[in-house]
This record gives structure tokens, C-alpha cells and sequence, in this order.
């Protein structure tokens, strides 16, 4: 098997991304709906004088017209060839693998990842739907691993949930095309104005890849849907196929709102990542005892060095890892839920937090694989709000942490 050493800088800056997008939605408008409408409410839906909708215009669980321009929007953005919209991201996760694995196939897992992804392949593995492992992507040791396993799929996310570590894809990559294996990446978090997955990929000469999202956060602003996208011709007609025997597709009742979403997306995230790039900083240079900032952007060695090689934008939500005793940890998040709602799917308008162990990851019961995970009780998720302006947002987190630190024994370290 060879093994190649490849060189790559980010061809894309996140202004350039925004771009992408202005221009693809822009086209829509220039070209008109040829259906008369910007979606049809229901299953049903008007086809031309002809009757030939095309493709996709067979019945709403296999495509329809509105979910087609969401679809170029989001491949446009994330640099793909192909992209199938689903209900959700884990009904994306769910079809992108069944796709491709078969009883007896092995999977090898990232150790962290989102609850609802470990569920899903525990599950399967349990109904013997195929055979998982786990392994850690961000490790020196992942590309001999994956060469000495030979997996069928590789399974891992651009950056973890929540742990917000990034993979060293490279090596993965080469080691997953040399095997020939697919990999499937969850690029929720970062978008494609944080990581380009495809485009790493193209640049290592591999085309087995799967770019999935739950389109909640970063693209939509909180209307759940989900993605798939992807460069291989052939991996493209299975997602096609997957989505028209078992459904799953974008409904077209919310596909109006979602579209809503992806015209604001631009300026949304831009503002959130503005925000959390501030937040990140001033929390790391202004450390307290018992919390420990986790971003990439303020990682430090090797964190931080694979963080400056795949990321071309901050990332917009960061972790708060905490060894505090129980009643502070509690005062804490009471502290910050004055102002951070609670909530499982960000939306990216309003503040909002997740205490990992008790939402996101509730799901893994297993208390050797929730530590393999590094998911504990004191992990807090995150996200500024892209209607705040950075300085207010930042004047919050200063006065309810101010207001905790005040009404306990807990002490700024510097």
C-alpha cells in the first residue's frame, strides 16, 4: 500500500464561502420557479403542462423542486458535486450508512462523537447490522490503525461534539483510500465556512467521502433538516436510491422556512463566529479555577496545531470542561441559563447551552464508553447569539460569571 505526504493550504477564506452562497441563492431568483411557486405546502404539488417534473418530481419522499434549491445552496457552500436534503441530520447519518454497509462490514468510530450518532451504530451493532469499533481520529496512531483494521466506513466528525477536538485528516484519509474505505464526516459543527472535508479530500486524491450535516445550527438558524453531500458519482445515485425506497426527505411544509434560513446564513454566522472568537479568548486569558475552555482556537500543541491546519473559520460554539463539586457546578449552570436557554439543536439566534452528559449524550449509558467518550457531568456546550452584538454578549458572560465567582469559593487564577 503507498503512503503519501500530502501538502495542503485552505484555498477558501469564509468570506469567500458567504460569497458562494449569495451567489447560488441570487441564481434562483434570476432563473424563477418554473413551477409557480417557491413550495408547495403537503405531498402534492403542481407538475408542468407536460407532466415530466424530472427526476426528482416522483413523489415528495424521493425530491421535489423547493428541496432541489436547498440542495445546491448547501453543496455549493460545503464545495460538493452532489447533495440529498433530508428530515433531519441523523435521518442523513442513518441512510448515508445503510447505503454502504453490510451485515459483517466493520465500522470504526471516532471515541467522541454526538449522542445520537454513538446511539445509531451502537444500535446497529447490537442488531448485528455490522461490526464497530472505536478509535481516535485526532491520534498519531489513526492511519496504521485504520490500514490494520480495514474498515468498510470510517465514521468521524470535522470537529467533535463536545468535546471540539479536530481529526487529523490527512493521514486518515489516505489511510481510509488505501484500504478502500469510505469515511463519513459530520461537518455540523464547522460548516463549510470552518472546513472544506471535500476539499481536503480531493486534495489527498480520495473520493469516498460522505460531508453529512444537521443543517439546524449553522445553515438554517434552527429548522431541522439534515444533508448529505458528496463528489462520487456512483456513492450519489445510492444516497438518491436510499432516499427514494425508504423516504426521509425534506418536507416540503418546512422547506419555505428553511430556505428562510439559508438566505441569512451568511451574516448569522459570521457574527457568531466574530462572537465566539472573542468569548474563547477572554475566557482562556482570564482563567478560572475549575473551568477549562475548550475550543480549538485556543488549544494548545497538538490541538491547536491540527486546528491551524484544517480550519478556515472559528468555529461557533466552545465547551466549558468543569471539575467543580456539585452544588457549584449546579450554581453555574443556573448562573448561566439567566441568559444561555437550554436547549438540545442551537439555533444560532438566541444564547443557548447544553450540559453534554445530561442532553447530547444522555443516550450513551455505558459508563466505559461515556469515559472513553470524555463525556462527564461537567462538560457545558455553548453558543453566543448572532442578533447580540459581540460586545454586549461579552459583558454578559463577565457579569453572570462575575455574579457566580461572587457567591462562592471558587477564584479567577490570574
Amino acid at each position: 500500500m503507498s503512503r503519501t505526504t500530502t501538502t495542503y493550504a485552505p484555498p477558501l477564506d469564509s468570506l469567500k464561502f458567504d460569497r458562494r452562497l449569495a451567489e447560488t441563492l441570487q441564481s434562483h431568483l434570476n432563473e424563477g420557479d418554473p413551477l409557480g411557486g417557491s413550495f408547495e405546502e403537503g405531498a402534492s404539488y403542481v407538475l408542468p403542462p407536460s407532466g415530466d417534473g424530472g427526476e426528482v418530481q416522483d413523489y415528495g419522499r424521493q425530491g421535489h423542486k423547493a428541496g432541489k434549491r436547498i440542495e445546491s445552496v448547501v453543496k455549493a457552500g460545503e464545495l460538493g458535486a452532489h447533495c440529498y436534503a433530508f428530515s433531519d441530520g441523523m435521518r442523513a447519518i442513518a441512510a448515508a450508512t445503510e447505503a454502504i454497509v453490510r451485515p459483517g462490514d466493520k465500522v470504526l468510530m471516532h471515541r467522541s462523537v454526538y449522542g445520537g450518532t454513538d446511539r445509531y451504530f451502537r444500535s446497529e451493532d447490537r442488531k448485528e447490522r455490522l461490526e464497530l469499533d472505536t478509535i481516535d481520529l485526532s491520534s498519531e496512531t489513526a492511519a496504521d490503525e485504520i490500514r490494520a483494521k480495514s474498515p468498510k466506513l470510517v465514521v468521524g466528525e470535522t470537529i467533535t461534539n463536545p468535546l471540539l477536538d479536530v481529526p487529523d485528516l490527512f493521514p486518515v484519509m489516505e489511510a481510509a483510500r488505501d484500504v478502500g474505505a469510505y469515511m463519513l464526516l459530520d461537518n455540523t459543527l464547522a460548516t463549510g465556512r470552518a472546513c472544506l472535508p471535500l476539499e481536503i479530500a480531493r486534495a489527498v486524491g480520495y473520493d469516498k467521502v460522505l460531508d453529512v450535516l444537521s443543517l439546524t445550527k449553522g445553515y438554517t438558524g434552527g429548522k431541522l433538516s439534515g444533508a448529505v453531500v458528496t463528489d462520487n458519482d456512483s456513492l450519489a445515485r445510492l444516497m438518491f436510491e436510499e432516499r427514494r425506497c425508504k423516504g426521509g426527505a425534506l418536507p416540503t411544509e418546512i422547506s419555505s422556512k428553511v430556505e428562510d434560513g439559508l438566505k441569512t446564513m451568511g451574516v448569522r454566522m459570521a457574527q457568531l463566529s466574530k462572537t465566539t472568537q472573542v468569548l474563547v479568548e477572554y475566557l482562556s486569558n482570564n482563567p478560572i479555577e475549575g473551568i477549562e475552555v475548550l475550543h480549538p482556537f485556543v488549544a494548545k500543541g497538538r490541538k491547536r496545531e491540527l486546528a491551524e491546519r484544517y480550519l478556515i473559520a472559528c468555529p461557533a460554539v466552545f465547551t466549558l470542561r468543569c471539575e467543580l463539586p456539585a452544588e457549584r457546578f449546579t450554581a453555574l449552570t443556573e448562573s448561566l441559563s439567566k441568559v444561555f436557554l437550554r436547549a438540545n439543536s442551537f439555533n444560532g439566534a438566541y444564547p443557548m447551552m447544553s450540559e453534554s452528559a445530561k442532553q447530547s449524550h444522555a443516550s450513551i449509558k455505558d459508563s466505559g464508553a461515556k469515559a472513553a467518550a470524555g463525556v462527564s457531568g461537567g462538560l457545558i456546550r455553548l453558543s453566543p447569539s448572532s442578533i447580540y452584538p459581540t460586545e454586549d454578549m461579552l459583558e454578559i458572560v463577565k457579569k453572570l460569571l462575575g455574579e457566580w465567582l461572587r457567591n462562592g469559593t471558587n477564584r479567577p487564577l490570574v
